[in-house]
């Protein structure tokens, strides 16, 4: 009797924690759709943080590698989120991580020829369909340290993609999507039922260079598909643009919509873009004014976070004030260019005498543009703390790196093991990585 009344209590408990857990997200989401309803998108505030710094590199790597190849005079201009944010926001989206690039045909095929000479080309010879974020990752890491600092090319199913770093910590790459000109005569209603009958055959062969090289064929075989200049101007069958219409692209793009080309502002910088931008739009975000239904912070590198612990050493950096930040710094930063992928955490214990609220530490990393986490849902290898503090059970439950601060200098112990140095705790975080990995 006791135990059916313990349990019917329960579930009253756990039904009324529901529906008021329900009802506060309906708030919100209400509340979320007031404030998009009546607030302009084009007024929103650039990003902060890391993610700002993320941006403006990758619009230096986007100029420096335009730089490098501009012997071969090619034109990209933006799409995607890129041409958008241009439109909207005078550059990036400000949730917004990449850059994208579409390029005429005859200037890809130049493009790949260049960088045959001038820098390393990569295919995939490896399935398709169970292609994931921890094998592209695993992948560019491998590439990034046989090759640290080159260019390299990623010659893709449904895409060109050009990276650049010494680790996927600190890689920087740009997209480009190939366009091709189509056959007059040629409908659209044909061209979506041909590509859900080749996105089925890329399927059935799998390989990655397999598919590569029979699009090539095809390409070049299909009389639908030309070199000459025609009225139409479309994604190309090797551009996950095109494939991402199928089921929804009722018209083509049309050549004069394109061309000529001109430069507009994207940050500090002139880009290309389309000639008529909101034909462009139009025709690849209708609603491109609108806020979307989901806005993704910052996801590429939340793809990272899924997943970078099985391919390389992840580190916890605790901050309990704004000096531990000043003192982590340094680590933070020879960590981010040695292939440790780190981040900071706030461990703030309530009533600690003159620590800074978790708040204020927050507002801190966000002035520092440093990478940082609210919780501690990524798999670490170790985390850093400093000597002689206290934290919460959390932290203490995981493999400390213990760092003792000497005024100007920092060393570091490990259980009985110390460290002088910045370059032997990396060899020991390396080392102790692999041997870890080799055990699971």
């Amino acid at each position: 009797m006791v135990k059916k009344f313990k349990e019917k209590i329960k579930n009253i408990i756990n039904a009324t924690v529901c529906v008021s857990a329900d009802a506060q997200i309906t708030s919100l989401q209400e509340q979320l759709e007031w404030l998009k309803l009546h607030s302009d998108i084009t007024k929103l505030l650039p990003a902060t943080g890391y993610l700002r710094k993320s941006q403006r590199d990758l619009v230096a790597f986007t100029k420096e590698f335009l730089e490098f190849v501009k012997e071969i005079d090619i034109h990209p201009f933006l799409v995607g989120g890129n041409l958008i944010g241009a439109v909207r926001h005078g550059g990036f989206i400000p949730w917004d991580d990449d850059m994208d690039f579409a390029i005429t045909r005859e200037e890809s095929d130049r493009l790949i020829e260049f960088c045959k000479k001038k820098c390393i080309v990569d295919i995939y010879d490896g399935d398709w369909n169970d292609y994931s974020y921890e094998k592209n990752f695993k992948r560019m890491e491998q590439m990034l340290t046989l090759y640290p600092g080159q260019y390299i090319l990623d010659i893709w199913v449904d895409q060109l993609q050009i990276y650049k770093g010494t680790s996927v910590v600190d890689m920087k790459y740009i997209d480009f999507w190939p366009f091709d000109y189509y056959a007059e005569g040629y409908t659209v209603e044909e061209h979506m039922r041909y590509l859900d009958e080749l996105l089925i055959k890329l399927h059935k062969i799998n390989n990655v260079r397999q598919i590569v090289s029979y699009v090539q064929r095809e390409r070049k075989n299909n009389p639908n598909i030309v070199e000459h200049k025609t009225d139409i101007f479309f994604p190309g069958i090797d551009n996950h643009i095109g494939f991402g219409r199928t089921k929804k692209t009722k018209c083509w793009l049309h050549t004069e919509d394109i061309f000529p080309l001109h430069k507009i502002v994207y940050e500090d910088t002139f880009f290309y873009a389309p000639h008529n931008i909101q034909k462009y739009l139009e025709y690849d975000y209708p609603d491109y004014m609108d806020y979307p239904e989901k806005i993704e912070l910052n996801p590429h590198e939340k793809y990272k976070d899924t997943c970078l612990n099985n391919i390389i050493p992840v580190i916890g950096i605790i901050v309990q004030t704004f000096q531990d930040i000043e003192q982590f710094r340094s680590i933070y930063e020879y960590f981010e260019g040695h292939g440790i992928y780190s981040f900071f955490c706030v461990d703030n214990i309530q009533g600690s005498n003159g620590f800074e609220s978790a708040s204020d530490i927050y507002a801190r990393l966000e002035e520092e543009e440093v990478r940082y986490k609210k919780e501690f849902t990524i798999k670490c290898w170790g985390i850093c703390t400093m000597k002689g503090r206290h934290y919460t059970k959390k932290i203490m439950s995981q493999t400390h790196i213990v760092c003792k601060s000497n005024q100007t200098k920092l060393s570091f112990q490990v259980g009985k093991h110390s460290y002088k140095s910045l370059e032997e705790m990396e060899e020991f975080i390396k080392r102790e990585y692999v041997t870890d990995s080799r055990c699971k």
